[in-house]
């Protein structure tokens, strides 16, 4: 059975009741993650910087989902946030400091899953 990391910034349960407890399967799901969610918060923090709101919020709502299944609920709030920020006529100016925080917290938590499952 593997360990769920209970003092972690992520929470696998849901993931391990959508696809068992087999650890090489959950290795190889959070490698997954890991890659898709770099580059997803690198396309955000890019078509930011680049003004392009509507590129920033179709790659929040590619991330949700992950965000969601790896029980990363601290960042829930944000990223409806970021993804709604188009539909709002926002500004990249006042969406980034959210992208940017999303993606520091972002980046920690994937080096803590990085460091959890050897990846």
């Amino acid at each position: 059975m593997i360990d769920l990391k209970t003092n972690s910034s992520y929470n696998l349960r849901k993931l391990i009741d959508y696809i068992g407890d087999n650890e090489e399967t959950i290795k190889e799901m959070v490698g997954i993650f890991l890659k898709s969610a770099n580059e997803l918060s690198g396309q955000m923090m890019e078509a930011c910087v680049a003004n392009d709101l509507e590129s920033v919020s179709k790659a929040a709502h590619k991330l949700k989902p992950s965000l969601d299944i790896f029980g990363i609920d601290d960042l829930a709030i944000p990223i409806k946030q970021i993804e709604q920020s188009y539909k709002n006529n926002e500004s990249c100016t006042s969406v980034f400091v959210i992208v940017r925080n999303l993606n520091n917290r972002l980046l920690f938590v994937m080096k803590q899953m990085r460091d959890d499952y050897s990846l």
